[in-house]
C-alpha cells in the first residue's frame, strides 16, 4: 500500500479531475484502496487472533465466578479503577467474535478520525499514508496495545476514544451534535489515568484558542469537567492506591527516592522505550506524517498539537 502511496496520479497531457474536497479523482480512488487494503488487513488479523494466557484466562475465570457488578466493585478496591474499561473487557471476554468485530470497529474509528481531524488536500494526504505506514510499528508494540483481547481494551479503545474526544476542540463548525459522540467517549477514555491526563492537557491547551476565538462553549466546559472528575475517582480509589504499592515491590528504594531524581528515572524508563531499536522505521513514518501536517490549511495551535 506504500508504493500505491508514492504512484503519481497525473495522467500524461491530462489535467486532474477535482472533487470536491480538492482532491484529484484518481487520488482519491488511490485512497481508498489504500485503506479498504488496511481494513482487510486488520480484519485478517483480528480473526486469527484468540486468547492469550494471563490476563485474558484471569479475566475469564473472574466473570465465571463474579457477578458484573461484585467484579466491578473488587476491580475498583482492588486493582485498576478503570471501571468502564473493566465493565467492556468483563461483558465481551466470553465472546471472541464480538471482540473482534467491536475491535475492527474502532480500527474504522481511528480511520474516519484521521480523516476528519486531518483533512486531506492535493495529491498526497495523510490519512492514505497512515494506513499504509500503521503496521510500520514494532509487533510487539502493536501485538500488546490491539490484537491481544485484554490490551486493546486499556490501551487501544481509550486512545482511540479520547481521539473522538477532541473532536469538539479540533472542530467546532460542526456545532453541538458532535457532543453526543465525544461526551460518552470521555466516559470511556476518562477511566484510564494517562489519557485523560493528556486529553485535559490538550483540551486546555485549545480551550484557551476557542474562547480568544469567541467559540468556547459551555459544553466543552463540561467535558473537561467530566474529565477532571473521572481522572480524581481513578487516583482516589482504593485500587490505585494498592497499584502503586504493588508497583513498589519490582522498584525497591523507589520511595526513597526525591522526586527529581523520581523524574529523571521517569523520563529515562520514556526514552528507553520510546527508542527501542524495533522503533527506528516507526520514527521515519511519524516524520514523514508530521511533515504532511504542518502543510495543512489548519490553524497553527491544531498542527502543533
Amino acid at each position: 500500500s506504500g508504493f500505491l502511496w508514492l504512484l503519481p496520479m497525473r495522467m500524461e497531457g491530462a489535467e486532474p479531475m477535482l472533487s470536491l474536497s480538492g482532491v484529484t479523482t484518481s487520488a482519491r480512488r488511490r485512497d481508498m484502496a489504500i485503506v479498504a487494503l488496511f481494513m482487510a488487513l486488520c480484519a485478517w488479523i483480528l480473526w486469527r487472533r484468540g486468547y492469550r494466557w494471563g490476563d485474558d484466562d484471569w479475566f475469564l475465570g473472574m466473570v465465571r465466578t463474579k457477578h458484573l457488578s461484585e467484579f466491578l466493585v473488587h476491580r475498583y478496591t482492588e486493582w485498576s479503577s478503570r471501571i468502564s474499561i473493566e465493565a467492556a473487557i468483563a461483558l465481551t471476554i466470553e465472546h471472541l467474535w464480538l471482540w473482534r468485530f467491536l475491535n475492527w470497529l474502532m480500527v474504522l474509528c481511528m480511520v474516519w478520525l484521521v480523516a476528519k481531524l486531518l483533512p486531506s488536500g492535493g495529491q498526497r494526504s495523510v490519512l492514505p499514508l497512515f494506513c499504509a505506514g500503521f503496521f510500520l510499528f514494532d509487533p510487539q508494540v502493536l501485538y500488546w496495545s490491539i490484537w491481544w483481547v485484554t490490551g486493546s481494551f486499556n490501551y487501544f479503545w481509550p486512545a482511540v476514544l479520547a481521539m473522538l474526544a477532541m473532536l469538539p476542540f479540533l472542530w467546532p463548525e460542526a456545532g453541538r451534535r458532535v457532543f453526543w459522540f465525544s461526551i460518552p467517549a470521555v466516559l470511556f477514555a476518562g477511566f484510564h489515568e494517562q489519557v485523560v491526563l493528556l486529553l485535559l492537557g490538550l483540551q486546555l491547551v485549545l480551550a484557551g484558542w476557542l474562547w480568544r476565538q469567541k467559540r468556547l462553549i459551555g459544553l466543552h466546559l463540561l467535558q473537561m469537567a467530566l474529565g477532571g472528575v473521572l481522572l480524581l475517582v481513578v487516583l482516589w480509589s482504593p485500587g490505585s492506591r494498592l497499584r502503586f504499592q504493588a508497583a513498589l515491590v519490582v522498584m525497591p528504594g523507589f520511595e526513597r527516592l526525591a522526586l527529581w531524581e523520581r523524574l529523571v528515572q521517569g523520563l529515562d524508563n520514556f526514552l528507553g522505550h520510546i527508542f527501542f531499536v524495533g522503533n527506528g522505521v516507526t520514527w521515519l513514518w511519524v516524520v514523514m506524517l508530521t511533515w504532511l501536517v504542518w502543510q495543512l490549511p489548519l490553524a497553527r495551535v491544531v498542527r502543533v498539537l
